[in-house]
C-alpha cells in the first residue's frame, strides 16, 4: 500500500479522504497548509500528494513548485483537489508545474477513488522542464484575480450587511407598520438587487384584507397595482407551507403566481412568508435579478430571514399598537374615573350643605342665625373654602351679612353696587338680576365676569357659585360660594345647586314667616307700636319694678276726638295715614317707645 499526503487547510476534507483511503490500507499523512507539507516530506517521502490549490502561508501552487524544486519529491505524483472556479488558468498552471489531475470539491467519493488509483498506478514520471518565469507570472495573475475576486466578494457581502443592517435597525424601530412594510419593500429589493420587490401582508393572520407595498415600478403603474388582484395562489401555497419559493430560468405570467396582474412578465422570482412563530401575515417577493440571471441559494437565505424578522416585527408592531389603543383607553377611563370622583366629591359637599339646611329650618328662628349657620355648613360640612350671604341695602349694594371660612376677611369688603352697569354683569350681579344660578369655572379668566379677581386670586381662590335666594318672585339675598379649584362648578352641579337654593329660600320664607308672627303678636301692624299683649306685659313689668325702687308712676291716656268722622269722610286710608302719623309724632315727642 502507499503512503498518501493530503494538504488542506480545511479539516473535514482531510478526515474525509482519509476515511476513504485507510480502509483500503493506505497511510495518509494530514497538513493544513504547504510549509507544514514540506516538514512531513522531510521525514516521509508519500507516493501521491493531494492538494489544496488556496490555503494561506502557502499556496498549492508554491507548495508543488517547491515539492519539485526537490529532487527527493521532483517526480511524486500530484493530484489538487480545489474549490477554485477558474478551471481553465489552474488547469494549464497545473500542467505546467506537473500535476497528474485536478478535481473539484465537492466530488463524488467513487470518482475520487478511481482518480487516485489512477495517479498511484501511473509510473514516476521524469522531472518536467518548466518556463519557471511564465510559471511564476501565471501564478501572480491567478493570485491577483483570485484576490481581485475576493475584493469584489467583499465588497458585495460589505454592501449587502449594511443593507441588511439598515433594514434590522428599521424593523427594530420602526412602530408604524405601513412605513415599516413600505421601508423594508425598498430595502429587500436593494439588499437582493432586484428589479422588483412586492409585499402583500395582512394586518391580522385571519384577516381577509390584503395590503400591497411595492418598489421598482414607475408611479404610473404603481397607482394601477391593486391589493385584490394580488391573490394567494402559488404563493399562497408557499405561505401555507412557511417554505421560500425560487425561480429561474423561466418566464411566467404574473397572475399565475399570485403577483398583481399589472405586474411585468417574471423571469426569476424569490419569495419567501412573511411569518412569526406562530401565524402567517403574508410573503415578500423579488423578482428578475438585475445583475444574474438567477437568484442563488444565499439570496434566498437572507429573504428567508428577512421574512421571518419582518413576521416578527409586524405582529409585535400590530400588539404595540392594539397595547397602546388598550392603554389609550385605559388612561381615558382613569381620567373620566377621576373626573366622575371629583364630580361626586362636588356633588357630595353640595348634598353635605343641603343636608345642613333642612336641619337648620326646623330650629332656627331668625334671619342672622340662619345666613350664619348656612355659611358654618357650607365650609365644615361642604368643605368650600369661602361661603358668605349678602343683601342689598337701601342703595341697592350687596354687602356680605354673614360668612364662614379661612380667607373670611374678603367678605368684609365686599361691595357690589347693582345700579352700576359692570357689577349689574358680574356673577353676583346676575345671580340678583336674573334670579338664577350664576357660577364661574375660572377666576382667573380675564373674560370671566368676576369683581375682586386679584384679590379671590390671591387667597387661592379659583371658583365661584351664586344662589339667588328668592322670596315671593324677589331675590332677598345671595349666597355665594367660592372652590380652590378651577371647574368646580359646572353645569352638571346645576340641578343639585338649584335644589339647593330653593331649600335655602324656603328656609329663608320660613325665617321670614317667624318673624312675621312674632311682630304681629306684639304690635301694630298699622303705626308699629306696641299692641295691647305687649302693653300690658310691659306695664306690669314697668309696675313691679316701680313698687321695688318706690318709683312714681303715671299712665297717659290719649285720644284722637272725632277720628270716626275722618274714616267717614275721607275714608280709610286716610284714617290709617292719620293714625301713622300720629303715632310718629307721639313716639318722637316721647322719645322711649318701649311701651
Amino acid at each position: 500500500m502507499s503512503t498518501v499526503l493530503v494538504v488542506d487547510d480545511h479539516k473535514p476534507t482531510r478526515q474525509l479522504i482519509a476515511a476513504l483511503l485507510e480502509p483500503r490500507g493506505h497511510y495518509v499523512i494530514q497538513a493544513n497548509d504547504g510549509e507544514e507539507a514540506l516538514a512531513h516530506i522531510d521525514e516521509c517521502v508519500p507516493a501521491l500528494v493531494i492538494s489544496d490549490i488556496l490555503m494561506p502561508r502557502m499556496d498549492g501552487y508554491e507548495f508543488v513548485r517547491r515539492l519539485r524544486s526537490d529532487t527527493r519529491t521532483a517526480n511524486v505524483e500530484v493530484l489538487f483537489y480545489t474549490a477554485y472556479y477558474r478551471e481553465h488558468e489552474a488547469r494549464r498552471l497545473a500542467l505546467d508545474l506537473g500535476v497528474v489531475g485536478l478535481l473539484h470539491k465537492p466530488c463524488d467519493p467513487e470518482h475520487l477513488l478511481r482518480t487516485i488509483d489512477l495517479a498511484l498506478a501511473a509510473n514516476s514520471r521524469p522531472s518536467v522542464a518548466t518556463d519557471q518565469e511564465r510559471v511564476d507570472r501565471e501564478h501572480l495573475r491567478l493570485l491577483t484575480d483570485k484576490l481581485s475576486e475576493q475584493a469584489e466578494r467583499l465588497q458585495r457581502a460589505n454592501a449587502r450587511l449594511s443593507a441588511l443592517t439598515e433594514l434590522n435597525l428599521q424593523i427594530a424601530s420602526e412602530r408604524d407598520s405601513t412605513v415599516l412594510l413600505d421601508k423594508v419593500c425598498r430595502g429587500a429589493r436593494e439588499l437582493l438587487g432586484a428589479r422588483y420587490a412586492v409585499i402583500a401582508a395582512r394586518e391580522m393572520p385571519e384577516g381577509e384584507n390584503v395590503d400591497l407595498y411595492v418598489d421598482g415600478f414607475d408611479d404610473a403603474l404603481t397607482r394601477r397595482l391593486s391589493p385584490a388582484s394580488a391573490a394567494f395562489s402559488q404563493l399562497g401555497g408557499m405561505t401555507s407551507d412557511r417554505k421560500s419559493l425560487r425561480l429561474n430560468g423561466q418566464e411566467c405570467e404574473s397572475g399565475t403566481l399570485g403577483l398583481p396582474n399589472e405586474h411585468p412578465k417574471v423571469r426569476s422570482l424569490l419569495a419567501a412568508p412573511i411569518v412569526s412563530l406562530g401565524a402567517t401575515y403574508g410573503w415578500i417577493c423579488a423578482t428578475d435579478k438585475v445583475d444574474a440571471d438567477r437568484f442563488d441559494a444565499e439570496d434566498e437565505r437572507l429573504l428567508t430571514i428577512l421574512g421571518a424578522q419582518l413576521g416578527r416585527a409586524h405582529e409585535n408592531g400590530r400588539l404595540y399598537r392594539e397595547l397602546e389603543r388598550h392603554a389609550v383607553q385605559l388612561r381615558a377611563e382613569i381620567v373620566e374615573r377621576e373626573r366622575n370622583e371629583k364630580r361626586i366629591e362636588r356633588l357630595n359637599s353640595v348634598l353635605a350643605v343641603l343636608g345642613g339646611i333642612n336641619a337648620l329650618a326646623a330650629r332656627v328662628r331668625t334671619r342672622a342665625e340662619l345666613f350664619r349657620e348656612v355659611c358654618r355648613v357650607a365650609v365644615e360640612q361642604g368643605k368650600f373654602k369661602l361661603a358668605w350671604i349678602g343683601s342689598p341695602d337701601e342703595d341697592n349694594a350687596v354687602h356680605a351679612m354673614s360668612w364662614a371660612g379661612k380667607t373670611s376677611e374678603i367678605a368684609r369688603v365686599m361691595h357690589i353696587p347693582l345700579n352700576d352697569p359692570i357689577a349689574r354683569e358680574s356673577v353676583v350681579g346676575r345671580a340678583f338680576v336674573e334670579r338664577r344660578i350664576a357660577f364661574c369655572k375660572d377666576v382667573s379668566d380675564p373674560s370671566a365676569p368676576v369683581l375682586y379677581r386679584d384679590t379671590l386670586l390671591s387667597h387661592g381662590l379659583r371658583s365661584v357659585a351664586v344662589l339667588p335666594l328668592v322670596v315671593d318672585d324677589e331675590t332677598q339675598a345671595c349666597l355665594v360660594l367660592y372652590g380652590d379649584a378651577v371647574g368646580q362648578f359646572d353645569e352638571t352641579e346645576r340641578p343639585l345647586l338649584s335644589e339647593l337654593a330653593d331649600d335655602l329660600s324656603f328656609a329663608l320664607r320660613h325665617v321670614r314667616a317667624e318673624e312675621r308672627l312674632d311682630y304681629i303678636a306684639y304690635f301694630d301692624e298699622l303705626t308699629g307700636l306696641a299692641n295691647r299683649t305687649l302693653f300690658i306685659e310691659r306695664a306690669t313689668q314697668t309696675v313691679k319694678a316701680a313698687v321695688l325702687t318706690d318709683i312714681r308712676l303715671a299712665v297717659l291716656l290719649v285720644d284722637i276726638d272725632r277720628f270716626k268722622t275722618v274714616n267717614d269722610t275721607f275714608g280709610r286710608r286716610w284714617g290709617d295715614r292719620l293714625l301713622n302719623e300720629f303715632a310718629n309724632r307721639l313716639a318722637s315727642a316721647v322719645g322711649d317707645t318701649r311701651l
